[in-house]
């Protein structure tokens, strides 16, 4: 009876850690908001980029990011907003762990990264954004990854 209770068990963990997650993806560009249609491998991709991401965080800003400042981000920035199906936990380089229902990366603006240092801007939360935003060294190329990963899931992405 045991081994059957056990057995059962494992078999559920198997399906819940091979099912992939669940992910809303929206491209954000001077205003405008796309959502994109993701296949499931790419989303699986995403997810493994995500990973990356937070597991490269060991700074953030120091300063407060409100609701006003996401809004003005999206109206004249391009990015992404990654919605999950569920709260993740990702774990930081040295910043601890982190409750994560949603993520935006800016690709333009104040906050984009780029090639030369590699650092990129992570927001990230539940309900809201927490502040501050996340800083994830060496992670423009995974960025650039994500961004072609968007580009391709939607037509209506390409320049």
């Amino acid at each position: 009876m045991k081994f059957l209770i056990i057995f059962s068990l494992s078999l559920n963990l198997i399906y819940a850690m091979s099912k992939p997650l669940e992910l809303k993806v929206i491209y954000f560009n001077a205003g405008k908001e796309i959502k994109a249609d993701i296949s499931k491998s790419d989303q699986n991709k995403i997810s493994q980029i995500l990973t990356k991401l937070f597991s490269n965080c060991d700074e953030a800003y120091k300063l407060y990011i409100s609701d006003d400042r996401i809004n003005e981000i999206k109206k004249t920035d391009s990015g992404i907003e990654i919605f999950l199906g569920k709260s993740i936990l990702y774990k930081t380089k040295s910043l601890g762990n982190y409750k994560v229902k949603k993520i935006m990366i800016p690709f333009t603006g104040d906050f984009a990264g780029d090639e030369k240092s590699s650092e990129v801007t992570i927001f990230a939360g539940e309900k809201e954004y927490f502040t501050p935003p996340l800083i994830s060294k060496n992670a423009f190329k995974n960025v650039r990854e994500l961004e072609i990963i968007i580009r391709k899931a939607s037509s209506q992405l390409h320049k």
